[in-house]
């Protein structure tokens, strides 16, 4: 009897392990993005870019609710998740833009929304500067974009005090401002 208690112990151990390395390994979904998840401009997390509406929906274990632009066209909707709190644009199916919402989730080099403008281009060095489209040359708020080489980018919405007001990455549909280009 003590014999199989002995035998029972390292067992459990052996299944506490194994079910570590199927988390750590992907090949278990849990369903939710993880807190330390980062915006890249391929990825959050998981989620990562070009990923189809399924796709999305079985990563996060629940359906999206999708809201079509204007035209009513389904080439063009958004979904928001609360956890962490991020909208997502799919374009003609495939996710193209993930927009974080507030401050709890940065980017993969530690930019968050309420951060100076000088911090984005110290870590991120030579970015484009565009005015937005709703105000003109002469108003302070103004966006940069960062472009990877994997011709996928970030752009950091700043308002008119100079802080960081959105974060998006994705497609070159970053560059649609409302809805889909």
């Amino acid at each position: 009897m003590i014999r199989h208690a002995v035998h029972a112990v390292p067992s459990w151990r052996c299944m506490r392990v194994a079910v570590a390395l199927l988390l750590a390994s992907g090949c278990v979904s849990t369903h939710a993005l993880p807190g330390h998840a980062a915006l890249t401009p391929d990825a959050l997390g998981a989620v990562r870019i070009g990923m189809s509406r399924g796709q999305v929906e079985a990563m996060l274990g629940k359906s999206l609710d999708i809201s079509y632009d204007a035209s009513g066209s389904a080439a063009c909707g958004t979904a928001s998740i609360d956890q962490p709190p991020v909208r997502l644009r799919f374009v003609e199916g495939s996710l193209a833009v993930i927009s974080l919402l507030d401050d709890s989730i940065g980017t993969d080099k530690g930019i968050r929304i309420g951060d100076p403008e000088s911090k984005v281009i110290a870590t991120y060095g030579a970015l484009k500067r565009t005015p937005t489209p709703y105000f003109d040359e002469n108003d302070p708020q103004h966006q940069l974009y960062f472009w990877s080489s994997s011709g996928r980018g970030l752009l950091f919405w700043i308002d008119a005090q100079g802080a960081v007001e959105n974060i998006e990455g994705g497609t070159d549909q970053l560059r649609a401002m409302e809805g889909c280009a």
